[in-house]
């Protein structure tokens, strides 16, 4: 079966260098995306992924790291969908985004990051499907 290849997509996949490893990228609609608490400052993710997060803000330097809380906002998800990891920025690119990654993140809390990632690209499969219908 063929597919029909999408002109851009919210969900993609990456790869880190580091460690070889695959991890669904999920970018936040900018009216949707979580905030948090970074070393006191509260910031607006850009994109999320079992491995990290990415966020804009020109305050902070490479290798700053925080405990930081969160809840996903998972769709029809009856559970506690809170999470508390260490993050650490890894890169700062020149227009001040900010890479992290998740230290000390359990396999049950990076479960939790895919179920989200997973149910965020059914729910925007859904919206597309219906736009694309629309007359």
């Amino acid at each position: 079966m063929f597919w029909k290849k999408k002109k851009h997509s919210d969900t993609e996949l990456i790869l880190d260098s580091g460690n070889k490893r695959d991890a669904y990228r999920y970018t936040f609609n900018p009216h949707e995306a979580l905030e948090l608490q970074f070393k006191g400052r509260t910031i607006r993710l850009i994109n999320i992924s079992a491995m990290g997060f990415a966020f804009k803000h020109t305050e902070f330097r490479k290798n700053d790291s925080d405990q930081v809380r969160f809840e996903l906002p998972i769709p029809n998800y009856p559970g506690v969908s809170e999470l508390s990891v260490r993050v650490r920025i890894l890169s700062i690119d020149s227009h001040s985004i900010c890479r992290c990654v998740f230290e000390n993140c359990t396999a049950a809390q990076q479960d939790l990051i895919h179920k989200y990632l997973l149910e965020m690209q059914k729910k925007d499969l859904r919206q597309q499907k219906g736009h694309d219908s629309a007359p």
